[in-house]
Order: C-alpha cells, then sequence, then structure tokens
C-alpha cells in the first residue's frame, strides 16, 4: 500500500508536484493553525443570493486549460469561492464597483493554468484567451463584455497576480483590480504553507476581520464536502447555506 504524503508535508519539503489536490490530513493541518479572527461586524446575507452568483458565473469545465486543474487547489472550487466572497462583499456593501464584471474576473482568472505551482504566464494566457472568446462569454453569462468592459476584465486578469500594475490606469479599472486582488487573497488559506496564506501588505485594500472569518470557513467547509464526495459546485453551494 503506498501512503499518500500531505500537501503540506511536500510544502514544508519543497517538494509540491505540478497538480495539487486537497487531502484530509492537511485540511486537518489547516484547521489547527486557523487565525485568530477577533473583531468585525455580523451580516446577514440570503444564502440565495450568492448562489445565483454562483450559478450564473460558474465557468464551463471545457474553458480549462488542463482538465486536471478542475478539482485542484487552483480549480473550480478556488474560482467558486471567489465569485462568492465577491458576492458576499458587495452586498455587504464593504466593496463598490461593478459585479458583473469582478464575478467575470473570478470566473476567468485561473482557468488557463497548466500547473498548481508557480505558472508564470497563466495570467497573460487567460486575458488573451477572455479577449479571442470574449463573443462566447458573452452569451454564455448573458453580459456583454465588448468594449470597456472586455478591456476591463482581460486587464484585471493580467495584473491579478502582479504585486504593481500601471498609475495611469483609469479609477474604475484600479478598483476592479484592487478589489479582485483581496478576493484571490481571501481564498488562500487553502494553500499547504502558512505563509503563502492571505498577506494584506500586499493589498491595497484591507479586507474585515468577518470576511477574513468567511473566506476561512468556506475554504475548510468546501473541501471537506469534496473529501467525502460531494462535487466541486454542491461543495461550495452547501458551504455557502452553512456560512450565511
Amino acid at each position: 500500500m503506498i501512503l499518500k504524503i500531505p500537501l503540506y508535508i511536500l510544502a514544508q519539503d519543497n517538494k509540491l508536484p505540478k497538480h495539487q489536490f486537497m487531502d484530509n490530513q492537511t485540511l486537518k493541518w489547516m484547521i489547527k493553525n486557523k487565525p485568530k479572527f477577533n473583531g468585525g461586524r455580523k451580516i446577514k446575507i440570503d444564502p440565495l443570493i450568492i448562489i445565483k452568483y454562483l450559478q450564473r458565473y460558474s465557468p464551463q469545465e471545457k474553458w480549462f486549460k488542463d482538465k486536471i486543474l478542475i478539482s485542484s487547489i487552483h480549480g473550480q472550487r478556488h474560482i467558486l469561492r471567489c465569485i462568492a466572497l465577491a458576492g458576499i462583499l458587495y452586498n455587504a456593501n464593504l466593496i463598490s464597483g461593478n459585479i458583473n464584471e469582478l464575478c467575470i474576473v473570478a470566473s476567468l482568472h485561473d482557468i488557463r493554468r497548466k500547473t498548481d505551482k508557480e505558472d508564470n504566464n497563466h495570467a497573460k494566457k487567460a486575458a488573451i484567451w477572455v479577449k479571442k472568446n470574449n463573443n462566447l462569454i458573452s452569451e454564455y453569462f448573458g453580459y456583454d463584455i465588448s468594449g470597456r468592459a472586455l478591456e476591463n476584465i482581460s486587464t484585471t486578469i493580467l495584473y491579478h497576480d502582479k504585486i504593481k500594475y500601471l498609475k495611469t490606469l483609469n479609477s474604475s479599472l484600479s478598483e476592479l483590480i484592487d478589489n479582485f486582488k483581496m478576493i484571490d487573497a481571501l481564498d488562500r488559506y487553502r494553500q499547504p504553507k502558512i505563509k503563502w496564506w492571505l498577506n494584506e501588505d500586499y493589498l491595497k485594500i484591507k479586507p474585515d476581520c468577518f470576511i477574513k472569518r468567511i473566506a476561512f470557513e468556506l475554504v475548510v467547509r468546501s473541501e471537506k464536502y469534496a473529501l467525502i464526495g460531494f462535487n466541486n459546485k454542491k461543495s461550495v453551494y452547501k458551504s455557502i447555506y452553512d456560512i450565511l
């Protein structure tokens, strides 16, 4: 019998594989190392509102560059959690801007990855893919992403993993980038090394304590559901109902 080495152990030894999938031991390690989330507001959001964002903006599986990544730590559950966090932040009035563009960025930002490791060009590849397939995307999501919307979405995807971006960008685009950078960072609790978790030093918009707590619980619960056999979408849907 071959024993599977947990991701967090592989991360400690700098031996993480090209494709990374959550395991029970790593999930237990995450829970054991849960940060202290003190303070922050309490909110009440109808979970059905968030589920509707997920149903509308979940990407087609055939859009993923490498199908093995659909269930990896950069796959469908990560994407769905980012969409959910966008909806929660927007409906809690913690962010402003265009929620449709933000959800589309969340949906498409990682779909052209080839690996769960650094994959330096994945953002550029995703931005190019969006520009080439804007009509397909518009039809599928029921939202026109031509013109300014296309520029906003593709540029935000291009810069989503960059620490700095051009100061010449317009204010609404800068807001979209900063909002998504925060959202993407909030889902970093899935990473198998604590130093890779949320680091606010890299963010222009700092998340409230309550949203950090929600983000952590969303990761833990959805990964737990996936490990016991629920598909990616149901894992996140059930977690939303648990948390909100």
